[in-house]
């Protein structure tokens, strides 16, 4: 214990004159201080804190401080400790922990990056393992990473054990009349339990919420589509289950989102979200969508829609029903999903909505046939050089565009009516379309990972939003 309050007082003294003046946060305001007082007043140093905190490494190994060319060791052989600095408010006398977000929040970004650890009250998680959890996909809970510190410390644990069993070995079988007497080695330190790592994910994640949102809060688009889905609201858990029922996205034409809302029904409530969209446009001085796709709400018999009149500060916006959701009115159409042409419908169905862009098609077989010439093949038909072109060379390099709205209606009609026929039978004599009629545009179409409280859900939400945005969504990350 002397040795680690030494370390420290050692570390104060060589580091008081470089670190930033910090001053009593704005919560310890009290009768005896007033505000404004307390904050004016600089905190000083006021001996070291009692209660060491257990620091959980990433390998289990000593947690050590990079001091000039020297590297020293902050713990026991027995379990890692990490000691931290009380100071003091002259004014109110009141006391902070030197490693508190509010006093670490004062400090510029380059001298938070010398504080390796994120303390709590009786344990401090080391950096490495903080970072683990930040990216949150299926198979990387917190439950998994417990599990494999434990695998880590207590690898960590028996190689030490050995060493020191090693150490000792030539004193116990020496020919001394009394051979020393050696203590058994330490106990294996247990870990904290999966939920604390996840309350310090989520302290991490509120470190960091102004970049966090100032990512989110800086992506626009000139295309928009807006969708709801249930799948997200159902990994609440706790008291916040059931709470929510719609998780409304709003996503640019390159797959990132720039806003997403729960809401505990679909279409509700998302007047403040339209609004705040407008404003992050107006305030950035960015020119408003020229479009957006719905999932519902794209018309009404009674004036404008719902979704236009939310926008209505974007009176050049365009509001439009899309492609899939179109699709899947016809969808609703079917006997069952399960039905042997069903899959072949959506596929035809897709055709008679999309054609491939023929300049592309075009520079497509050109390239095809300098390659063929390339490789000594002679030159081929225009047919066998488009067997050699295969559906994934298609999908790469030639884009998709609709084929127009009469062409795409006489289409529609044609494959309707075939799959209404005697063709439209499997091999039952079950029929594909079902009897009552189709809706092409009805008022709504109602219809992985592990669950979390509000505050860890909505901390995951953010996180996963901010990375999804950085890796440039969806489509770019399959080009």
């Amino acid at each position: 214990m002397a040795l680690f309050k030494d370390y420290v007082l050692k570390r104060q003294a060589s580091a008081a004159a470089h670190l930033p003046t910090v001053t009593a946060p704005s919560s310890s305001s009290s009768a005896a201080a007033p505000p404004a007082a307390t904050q004016s007043r600089p905190l000083t140093a006021a001996g070291v804190n009692a209660l060491l905190a257990h620091a959980v490494a990433a390998a289990g190994d000593f947690f050590k401080e990079q001091d000039d060319q020297e590297m020293v060791t902050v713990a026991s052989q027995a379990e890692e400790k990490l000691p931290q600095e009380y100071l003091e408010c002259k004014g109110c006398k009141k006391k902070y922990p030197a490693w508190s977000e509010d006093i670490l929040g004062q400090l510029d970004m380059g001298h938070r990056r010398k504080f390796p650890a994120l303390l709590t009250y009786r344990y401090s998680c080391d950096y490495r393992v903080v970072i683990l959890m930040r990216e949150r996909t299926q198979g990387n809970s917190v439950t998994q990473l417990h599990k494999k510190l434990q695998e880590e410390h207590s690898a960590a644990w028996t190689r030490r054990t050995l060493e020191y069993f090693a150490a000792c070995e030539p004193f116990s079988d020496s020919r001394l009349v009394e051979p020393p007497v050696f203590s058994a080695p330490p106990a294996l330190p247990a870990l904290p339990k999966p939920k604390w790592l996840l309350a310090v994910y989520a302290r991490d994640v509120l470190s960091r919420l102004p970049e966090v949102k100032a990512r989110i809060t800086s992506v626009f688009g000139s295309v928009l589509k807006m969708d709801s889905t249930k799948k997200v609201t159902k990994k609440l858990a706790g008291a916040a289950a059931n709470t929510a029922g719609w998780c409304t996205n709003i996503g640019n034409e390159h797959g990132q989102v720039l806003v997403s809302v729960l809401t505990a029904a679909e279409g509700h409530g998302l007047w403040p979200m339209a609004a705040g969209l407008m404003r992050r446009y107006r305030e950035a001085g960015v020119a408003p969508p020229a479009i957006m796709y719905v999932d519902r709400d794209c018309c009404s018999p009674h004036g404008q829609s719902q979704v236009r009149a939310m926008f209505a500060e974007w009176r050049e916006l365009q509001v439009r029903l899309d492609i899939w959701h179109f699709m899947r009115r016809f969808a609703a159409g079917v006997t069952t999903e399960a039905h042997q042409l069903y899959g072949i419908f959506m596929a035809r169905l897709s055709r008679c909505i999309f054609e491939l862009d023929p300049a592309d098609v075009a520079a497509l077989r050109l390239a095809k046939q300098g390659q063929l010439l390339a490789q000594g093949v002679g030159p081929v038909s225009e047919k066998a050089l488009d067997q050699m072109i295969t559906r994934r060379e298609l999908a790469l390099h030639c884009r998709k565009r609709t084929r127009g709205a009469e062409e795409t209606a006489r289409r529609i009609k044609a494959l309707v009516d075939e799959m209404d026929s005697e063709k439209g039978r499997d091999t039952l004599g079950v029929p594909l379309v079902d009897p009552l009629p189709l809706r092409l545009c009805p008022a709504s179409l109602r219809g992985t990972g592990t669950s979390a409280r509000d505050a860890h859900f909505q901390a995951y939400l953010l996180e996963g939003l901010m990375r999804w945005n950085q890796e440039g969504g969806s489509c770019e990350r399959k080009l």
